[in-house]
């Protein structure tokens, strides 16, 4: 039985993984409280948004949200 090479479905699924990890990273990175980050070589040194600061925002995307709805 020969190897079929890797289609273009599984190319995608593949590509849609990687990108998926990738974005995933990213938001627990956003979301976490930790000021310095070092990761894979990477290193960050960040202000920490307030809790105070992430409800504001989370409150102004949802009143953007029910106008957009509305519309």
């Amino acid at each position: 039985m020969e190897i079929s090479p890797l289609s273009e479905t599984g190319f995608l699924g593949i590509i849609g993984l990687i990108t998926a990890f990738l974005l995933k990273c990213c938001l627990t990175i956003e979301t976490s409280r930790c000021s310095h980050i070092d990761i894979c070589g990477i290193k960050c040194d960040r202000s920490v948004l307030s809790e105070e600061h992430i409800a504001r925002m989370n409150e102004e995307n949802r009143e953007e949200d029910t106008i957009e709805n509305n519309l």
